[in-house]
């Protein structure tokens, strides 16, 4: 039942590297989606890129560009979403270092998520790592203007309909749309159409214990910062 699989919804950071679902569960997947989802107007409004084992380096530079940060030095780093401001070699090289270290402190002191200012850039907390799963969907808008705000309906429908049927053949799930989306990292599929990333989906299976966002689970609750607990239905029905 779809309750039963929501209940081992959660937020998974770090996919085991050395399982792979096979292409042709991932593509199976995909094939239903499109042929069972209904688009109004039979309007597409989205383009997928579909990042597998041998994207490695491409899930890498997704990776590096998703860093996490807060704060007053956060103001410091308006530079990486100005488009208007180039980014040098050096910036890009400085990031990847942060990064493989912070990778390094994860893999070694797991099953604990460390998000915390780091020792070379106090204004970088985290990375989203879930982005190198085996199998990751890159959602894009493909639209005019007027019409981002039903491209972003259909990308939604679309991941979470996918999302549903991984879960059902077994694997786990993440989403993620934290990024800074620059030419400078170097992207070779995502920048083709020169649409931002909107969303990832990531499939495969947990490096670390299942664990869930769901009330009553029987699994342990999900990593991550924030209160932890949801408001009850009544609060949030106006």
């Amino acid at each position: 039942m779809i309750s039963d699989l929501l209940d081992y919804r959660g937020n998974v950071q770090f996919f085991d590297e050395e399982r792979t679902p096979p292409k042709e569960d991932i593509m199976s997947i995909l094939n239903t989606v499109h042929d069972k989802m209904p688009h109004v107007n039979y309007k597409w409004l989205y383009h997928l890129n579909i990042l597998g084992p041998e994207d490695s380096e491409e899930k890498r530079r997704i990776a590096v560009s998703s860093f996490c940060g807060s704060g007053p030095e956060s103001l410091k780093k308006e530079k990486w979403y100005r488009e208007a401001d180039l980014l040098s070699e050096s910036d890009i090289n400085h990031l990847h270092k942060v990064y493989d270290k912070w990778r390094k402190k994860q893999k070694e002191e797991k099953p604990k998520i460390i998000v915390e200012p780091q020792p070379d850039d106090p204004d970088i907390h985290s990375f989203n790592e879930q982005v190198r799963a085996p199998w990751v969907i890159v959602y894009r808008r493909n639209c005019s203007k007027a019409d981002r705000n039903r491209a972003d309906i259909q990308i939604g429908n679309h991941s979470m309909l996918t999302a549903l049927l991984a879960l059902e053949k077994g694997y786990d799930v993440s989403f993620c749309s934290c990024f800074i989306f620059r030419k400078e990292f170097g992207y070779e599929k995502v920048i083709k159409s020169h649409q931002k990333i909107i969303l990832t989906l990531s499939i495969g299976w947990p490096d670390l214990p299942r664990r869930s966002q769901s009330r009553n689970s029987k699994l342990a609750p999900s990593f991550g910062h924030g209160p932890g607990n949801k408001p009850d239905l009544e609060s949030i029905i106006l």
